[in-house]
């Protein structure tokens, strides 16, 4: 028993907010991965991967890794488990 899909319509306005929010978002991801490298080129201080992808660079994401995991698992449904907002004053 699988249900019909329902096409939803968004209105003009929402069509050009999704439109431009998705537009923004992929220029504000390609303005955060390539600055760094760009600010590298014009110091002329390109490292080797050599000393980017060392020992300790391991070691520290040996830590990082799971706290991360650890965080998304732990700290989000903390969040998620009351409303923002009120629902009426009496309950502030």
């Amino acid at each position: 028993m699988s249900k019909a899909k329902t096409e939803t319509k968004m209105d003009s306005f929402q069509s050009w907010a999704h439109r431009w929010g998705r537009v923004g978002t992929l220029i504000a991801l390609i303005y955060m991965v390539a600055l760094p490298f760009v600010v590298l080129a014009a110091y002329d201080s390109i490292p080797s991967l050599g000393e980017v992808f060392n020992v300790n660079t391991f070691s520290i994401l040996l830590i990082y890794i799971p706290v991360g995991f650890s965080e998304a698992l732990s700290y989000t449904p903390f969040w998620a488990a009351r409303p923002i907002w009120p629902s009426s004053p009496a309950t502030s």
